[in-house]
């Protein structure tokens, strides 16, 4: 079940690839982003059936096994920010459906409860502890499920049959194929892959292909699937773009203070653009202001679509102070003022890291005073150029 999120409707998945419709399902609002699915945005079914009676009635179902997780309401003194008002205004939507499927039981029906006092719908990271709560509650209508049982040796041949381990399909791909991208080059992920065209086909490998693609924070979700042409047998890689993010803004804001006196603060505000050009260019400005104030520019350019070598042309201007003490005596200040040119070439090594080799010019000037409160109470200038 999932909601579509542009109509409000209930979406009832019938078939389709496993992964795309569990991650449309689970796509708790204020959690988790949105899906794409056969171009509807599809959110979690929650909202608009999170007991599915119908849905399985529908089905064929003679008798519905009814497992209601829906979650508690909140107390009063557990409203307590954004969090808890939203995980509150879910469960009150939640609630308000689960009534109707639950007014449509019939009496053969079989309802299971769990005891789900303390549980929100964002606590993703404690299911190894909510899961065993469903064990006694469906103990409490063990009598009744055990009327809808089948023979012993029928059970047994039945998990028998599923069982059955389905050979892993290795054939080599003769094509991968990454469609619908709009901003990344295809070329540079298909690089990054170690599961290659004629090669037969490592799960392992596979899986971490998808993993790593993920990992360049490019797309929001990532998937494969085969399909057969004429004479060709086709990994089609689904990478969704980012719909956000590719020209960031960011801001940052540090405090620092000796509890002597002196407080320091700074003000970062960073603007990064991405895929400025087909092999992956990117453009990195940071400015910070207080204390220390700076603007650092860089450009950072792939030599190939591969990544593996950059060129890295960058810009530095700063200005800072700092004390000088000698023992626990304050000496002086110190104001630096520093401009800064240099044009590195790197290397990526993936996991590993990066290793950058450059030239690098500049100057650097230096001037201050005398701690005032030092014998004689006077200030002496000086300036030096480095």
């Amino acid at each position: 079940m999932a909601t579509d999120l542009v109509n409000g409707k209930a979406v009832v998945f019938k078939d389709g690839e496993l992964a795309n419709v569990m991650r449309a399902s689970m796509s708790v609002p204020g959690a988790v982003a949105p899906a794409e699915f056969d171009g509807m945005m599809l959110v979690d079914g929650m909202l608009t059936s999170n007991l599915p009676v119908d849905a399985a009635r529908a089905m064929g179902a003679d008798i519905v096994i009814a497992v209601n997780v829906g979650t508690p309401l909140l107390k009063r003194e557990e409203l307590t920010g954004i969090g808890g008002v939203v995980g509150q205004m879910l469960s009150i939507l939640t609630e308000q459906n689960v009534q109707a499927s639950l007014a449509s039981l019939k009496p053969d029906d079989i309802l299971i409860t769990p005891e789900l006092e303390g549980i929100t719908t964002g606590d993703f990271d404690d299911l190894a502890k909510i899961a065993p709560r469903g064990e006694p509650a469906a103990r409490k209508v063990a009598e009744r499920l055990a009327r809808l049982s089948i023979p012993v040796a029928e059970y047994a041949a039945l998990r028998e049959r599923q069982m059955i381990a389905v050979a892993p399909d290795v054939r080599p791909v003769d094509e991968i194929r990454f469609d619908n991208l709009a901003l990344v080059n295809p070329e540079v992920p298909r690089i990054q892959m170690r599961t290659k065209p004629g090669e037969p086909i490592d799960q392992k490998k596979l899986d971490m292909d998808m993993r790593r693609i993920y990992g360049t924070g490019d797309f929001e979700h990532v998937n494969y699937r085969y399909f057969d042409e004429p004479g060709k047998r086709i990994l089609v890689v689904d990478a969704v773009e980012k719909s956000w993010g590719q020209d960031s803004l960011r801001f940052g804001l540090g405090l620092s203070s000796d509890f002597g006196g002196d407080a320091l603060y700074n003000l970062l505000v960073s603007y990064r653009k991405r895929w400025i050009n087909s092999l992956g260019a990117e453009w990195r400005t940071d400015l910070q202001m207080g204390s220390t104030t700076s603007l650092v520019s860089e450009f950072y350019q792939p030599l190939t679509s591969a990544g593996a070598f950059f060129v890295a042309p960058r810009v530095l201007l700063e200005r800072s102070s700092a004390p000088v003490y000698q023992g626990d005596t304050r000496l002086a200040t110190v104001d630096r003022k520093k401009a800064q040119v240099n044009l590195d070439l790197g290397a990526n090594l993936y996991e590993y890291g990066t290793i950058r080799l450059g030239v690098l010019a500049g100057k650097v000037k230096r001037s201050g005073y005398r701690n005032a409160a030092l014998p004689g109470g006077l200030r002496h200038h000086y300036a030096g150029r480095l």
